[in-house]
């Protein structure tokens, strides 16, 4: 029944062993990891994390390699000598930051702990959300919406390959 659902040949399975023997059963616990981090971020509150309040100091751009080429980072120094960085997704509110920080110098942040980068693979550093005087510069619930989206479609990759590799198994017997 699975091999007429999914239409899979034996002649397949012999000419691309190395890809369903190995690939395809460590992919699903990568992506079953990252549906669980994904989740675990989406359901962060304000309250979940560190609170830090301070005056910035100075604002700093920096990169960072990824697949697609170089990604524009910005990096916020406060005077107490901590520094916290705002990835490049949020990249489209950099000049809203560089504004506010003219007007008002004193921020409010919040950043994960140690324990809640594990799930993510993030640091700890980076800013979940932000204010900068009276105003919400990122806002948590962005970052909760985009979380549940990721956590979504890995779950549906993750969904996917499991139905893949017990279809193979059951199309070998």
């Amino acid at each position: 029944m699975n091999r007429k659902m999914l239409n899979i040949s034996p002649s397949i399975l012999n000419e691309n062993k190395f890809f369903f023997k190995w690939v395809l059963p460590l992919a699903f616990p990568v992506f079953l990891y990252f549906t669980i981090g994904a989740f675990m971020d989406s359901n962060l509150d304000k309250e979940d994390l560190i609170e830090v309040k301070g005056e910035i100091s100075k604002l700093e751009y920096f990169e960072s390699l990824s697949r697609i080429g170089t990604n524009k980072n910005l990096r916020i120094h406060l005077k107490n000598g901590s520094n916290y960085e705002i990835t490049n997704e949020w990249e489209y509110k950099f000049h809203v930051i560089e504004r506010e920080k003219i007007n008002s110098v004193a921020v409010t942040l919040f950043h994960r702990n140690s324990r809640q980068t594990w799930w993510r693979l993030g640091t700890s550093n980076q800013i979940y959300h932000l204010e900068i005087g009276e105003k919400t510069i990122i806002d948590i619930e962005e970052r909760q919406s985009k979380s549940k989206i990721l956590s979504l479609f890995c779950g549906f990759i993750s969904f996917i390959l499991c139905v893949v590799i017990f279809s193979v198994r059951a199309v070998k017997q």
